[in-house]
């Protein structure tokens, strides 16, 4: 696929009024189209937009935004698209998730139609009940409500990773190319997962990206991590740099390796306990031998959940981790912390966030 197809779409909208709704409509049927879902899919996207955009008008919410990001992959394409507001929160989601319940007075449909039409639908609101908002040190309002809704243009399964794994990607403002990618494989003993920054952002970053992603696209999902690194960085001779953390999650011996270089980082919750990964400072290229990585290794746990992002995000705050929140989805956590982290940050470069989550 070429350069333009493959690189990320990413929209914001406020919602505050009733005009608002079906501006959030053709934003997403603008940009299923050009992802190329089918004329079923972009409906099934357009009406659960329209829900969403439709809550934030009938109940008035405080600060009401969508966010919808987008991107075309080699094997299929993918929006992925968020509803959050500060207020005044749902006192029953579970009856605002049955199918055909609307507490909008919308398309009669509701948040149980979104979640039927979505491939993947995660909710929280407030701080408690059934479906609560993760506790963020820097969060405070106890009536954060979130709804995340994800859509492929294959069948759900075609791709099915063996770990819980989300991600999304912001371009800078005004930019038309992003410096900032992930590749994502897996085997049947092996996940592998590799998010690379280009240092800068535009076209020139983005070809030094898309250079490095080939190769790395080469990799099996068993490859040394060092390995795919340094696989990449052949790629670089002529570009500015890039900075990459690689994982390679070891199914069959419940191992992670890490290989990290330059300002990807990394937050992995071994049994709930916070590490963070560093890169080791410089830039990806070809002169870059394994000295120059941060090598990790972790075993020995019952569960993993790893936030790894480029600097674009700013500083993602470490998770107060509670045992309530084991079970809230990489989908949630994604848009959760995107949202949170993009409250206080500038979009002036691109941004990147994979979540990830595994029980050996």
């Amino acid at each position: 696929m070429d350069l333009i197809s493959m690189q990320p779409q990413w929209q914001e909208l406020d919602v505050s009024r009733q005009a608002h709704v079906p501006l959030a409509r053709k934003i997403a049927g603008d940009m299923s189209h050009s992802l190329g879902f089918s004329r079923d899919r972009q409906a099934d996207i357009m009406l659960s937009v329209s829900e969403m955009a439709q809550n934030h008008v009938k109940h008035r919410t405080v600060s009401g935004r969508i966010c919808f990001f987008g991107q075309r992959l080699p094997e299929y394409s993918v929006m992925s698209i968020s509803s959050l507001d500060m207020g005044p929160g749902i006192t029953n989601l579970r009856k605002a998730l049955r199918d055909g319940v609307s507490s909008s007075n919308g398309l009669g449909s509701g948040l149980g139609c979104i979640r039927r039409k979505a491939d993947r639908f995660a909710i929280c609101s407030g701080k408690f009940g059934d479906f609560p908002c993760p506790d963020l040190l820097r969060m405070e309002t106890e009536s954060v409500t979130l709804v995340s809704a994800e859509f492929y243009s294959v069948k759900p399964g075609f791709f099915q990773y063996p770990v819980d794994l989300s991600y999304l990607i912001r371009p800078a403002s005004r930019e038309r190319f992003c410096g900032d990618g992930c590749h994502f494989t897996c085997d049947n003993q092996n996940m592998a997962i590799v998010v690379m920054d280009a240092l800068g952002h535009g076209r020139e970053a983005a070809e030094a990206l898309s250079m490095a992603l080939d190769l790395v696209r080469l990799m099996p999902a068993s490859a040394d991590p060092a390995d795919v690194l340094l696989e990449a960085g052949k790629a670089l001779v002529h570009s500015r740099g890039v900075s990459a953390q690689a994982l390679r999650i070891d199914l069959s011996r419940g191992r992670v390796d890490t290989a990290a270089v330059g300002n990807v980082n990394q937050y992995l919750y071994i049994d709930g306990q916070p590490r963070k990964i560093t890169g080791h400072p410089g830039m990806l290229g070809p002169v870059v031998s394994r000295s120059n990585m941060s090598l990790e290794r972790i075993e020995n746990f019952s569960s993993v959940l790893g936030l790894v992002y480029s600097d674009g995000l700013g500083s993602v705050p470490e998770l107060k981790f509670q045992q309530s929140e084991a079970a809230t989805s990489a989908l949630l956590w994604t848009h959760y912390l995107f949202s949170c982290c993009s409250l206080t940050r500038m979009p002036a470069d691109d941004a990147t966030l994979v979540v990830w989550k595994w029980q050996p």
